[in-house]
């Protein structure tokens, strides 16, 4: 399965969101459009823009396929893409301030079909401008923290591991899998929308591995900015949210100990510290304070989100026994 000319008829399409990515989004477009992969489209969903960056895109690649929102998530984003896009293969959320190398897609498409596009695949991410790995996939620690596989280490002397990750970058996958889990969460704003659509789809019997050539450049937080505060704000909402959906009871109460509470002491402790970096750390504590909070004024919806994953779960499990 891994000839080229066995599965090309097959469509990609590659959906990005983007928001004020006028830095980065050119070199990103340059580098996506020179894939070894013949058969794919490019589709851009903007959240409402005022940097130029769709007029860009519009402009001088007149072939994508553009969407200009308002202010939306990026689960949001992904699903106005998904609604929109004509291939057999989806790829979600190519970040603006990744470069990816011109066998990127050859090679997800290669990975997917060793394993009968069974599976959802990703990018291995390497960090811009050296030849060290940002993620080769993640997995989530018992306390729900989680850990990028290969972070920091040099690509050439990587092993990957020949198992499965909690989830990936870009995640990858035949359309068939949205049948059995469904769009993408839209409450997720930003972060986590991926490791939400890889859990589900473990769930349901789906395997998520990352693909080792399938290789991007990335700018660390590019997209994401470097306000500390709303960094954090984002990043702690999105995973204490996944963890009430997702978490069992056990885990969910010393994931929650860990994010709530160990992590919010101790930037609360950096801040009061009166070291040079104590600014840093009351801005950690006060976006993590916020993600408490909205995560508590949304905690009746989250239930109900939680409500809804066990019933998903008591049903594959049922498909798993027949």
């Amino acid at each position: 399965m891994d000839s080229l000319k066995q599965y090309q008829h097959m469509k990609a399409s590659v959906i990005i969101s983007n928001y004020q990515g006028m830095e980065f989004l050119p070199e990103c477009l340059l580098h996506l459009a020179n894939q070894t992969y013949p058969n794919y489209e490019i589709i851009l969903v903007d959240a409402g823009s005022t940097d130029g960056s769709p007029e860009f895109a519009e402009e001088t690649y007149p072939d994508i396929k553009l969407f200009r929102c308002g202010r939306i998530g990026i689960g949001e984003a992904i699903n106005i893409g998904i609604r929109n896009s004509s291939g057999e293969i989806i790829v979600f959320d190519l970040n603006t301030d990744e470069y990816v190398e011109p066998i990127w897609l050859e090679e997800l498409i290669k990975q997917l079909a060793r394993y009968d596009f069974k599976i959802i695949t990703g990018t291995t991410r390497i960090i811009y401008g050296t030849d060290l790995i940002d993620e080769a996939g993640v997995n989530l620690n018992f306390f729900g923290k989680a850990k990028l596989l290969g972070h920091g280490k040099r690509i050439d002397h990587f092993d990957f591991p020949d198992r499965p990750v909690d989830y990936v970058g870009s995640p990858t996958f035949h359309r068939k899998v949205l049948d059995l889990i469904g769009p993408i969460d839209e409450d997720y704003f930003i972060y986590a929308e991926d490791a939400d659509f890889c859990y589900r789809a473990k769930l349901a019997g789906i395997e998520t591995r990352s693909a080792p050539l399938a290789r991007s450049y990335h700018h660390i937080r590019g997209t994401t900015g470097k306000n500390i505060r709303t960094l954090e704000y984002f990043l702690r909402r999105a995973y204490i949210r996944f963890h009430i959906i997702h978490s069992p009871p056990h885990r969910l109460s010393i994931s929650l100990f860990f994010i709530c509470l160990l992590l919010t002491f101790a930037s609360f402790v950096g801040a009061i510290s009166g070291l040079q970096k104590s600014p840093l750390f009351f801005q950690k504590f006060e976006g993590r304070i916020k993600a408490i909070l909205w995560n508590i004024k949304n905690l009746r919806r989250n239930l109900r989100r939680r409500k809804q994953m066990v019933a998903f779960k008591r049903k594959h499990k049922m498909l798993f026994a027949s």
